[in-house]
């Protein structure tokens, strides 16, 4: 899934959480919305303000293909090295497109068995104009040259 918000949330704050101690640090070690202290609040009706930063995440999953029937299991391929992965968010209107994010080198979450991709945008909403927009995600791997999409809808309001 995609999350789109609005909103990063410092993890201390008494309005994010009445939990504390070691079960708060665990519950935030497994949140995939926590980074660097702070947590993503998901928009429920992907509706922003101009004003608002819109913030997209993702978590890929990058996990070898099955080899040959017959062949022997490929040796340690460029996923794991975290190198040849990049991703970008397009932001179209009425089928025109209206903003485009410079390519971001993206690499797999050391430690992870899944093989766990993050994907994070920060874009800035000040230049669209009102109305309904769609959002689509790439993400590439130039190594293995295949490529993943992702789309949703969204609202820009004043």
């Amino acid at each position: 899934s995609v999350v789109l918000g609005s909103q990063r949330v410092d993890v201390g704050s008494a309005l994010y959480s009445v939990v504390h101690g070691k079960k708060q640090a665990k519950n935030n070690a497994a949140d995939p919305l926590v980074q660097d202290g702070s947590k993503l609040i998901p928009s429920v009706t992907r509706t922003f303000n101009r004003g608002q930063k819109l913030y997209v995440y993702l978590q890929a999953y990058q996990k070898d293909p099955p080899p040959a029937y017959g062949a022997k299991p490929a040796a340690a391929s460029n996923s794991k090295s975290g190198s040849g992965y990049f991703a970008f968010v397009s932001l179209y209107q009425n089928q025109k497109l209206a903003y485009e994010s410079a390519p971001a080198a993206v690499k797999e979450k050391p430690g992870t068995r899944l093989g766990v991709i993050p994907v994070n945008f920060q874009i800035g909403l000040a230049s669209l104009d009102p109305g309904k927009y769609r959002c689509e995600v790439t993400v590439l791997d130039a190594a293995g040259q295949r490529a993943v999409f992702w789309q949703g809808p969204f609202l820009v309001v004043k």
